[in-house]
């Protein structure tokens, strides 16, 4: 979904995934967020998620363990309420591993630009 300036009043839900937006600056940033909502009033946007982290901060390795925990939780018997505990879980480390490689992959695309030339 994408609210620019000057959309009309809105207030949505937000599922977890990234959330791209831009200052007055036209400065953009990115971050990975959980459920929360979204208002848009008067020309001012509002967001509200129960977590949010920039993709330079995520714990690639805590990412890792705890899919790792999450799957193995699955693989165990629980109850439908635990289950679907288990299941966010590991929704959210693999949204994070998932954020976190495609930022990995931004910031060496830009230093194998920026290499210098042999000169032959």
């Amino acid at each position: 979904f994408t609210m620019l300036a000057h959309h009309e009043n809105i207030v949505i839900a937000l599922d977890m995934g990234e959330l791209r937006f831009r200052n007055e600056k036209g400065e953009t940033t990115t971050a990975l967020v959980g459920s929360g909502f979204a208002q848009m009033i008067h020309n001012r946007a509002l967001v509200l998620v129960d977590s949010a982290v920039r993709p330079e901060e995520i714990d690639v390795e805590r990412a890792r363990i705890a899919k790792e925990r999450a799957e193995e939780q699955l693989r165990q018997k629980q109850s439908i309420v635990e289950f679907h505990h288990s299941q966010a879980s590991l929704s959210r480390a693999m949204a994070r591993l998932k954020e976190s490689s495609k930022y990995k992959r931004e910031v060496v695309y830009i230093f194998q630009k920026n290499l210098p030339q042999d000169s032959e």
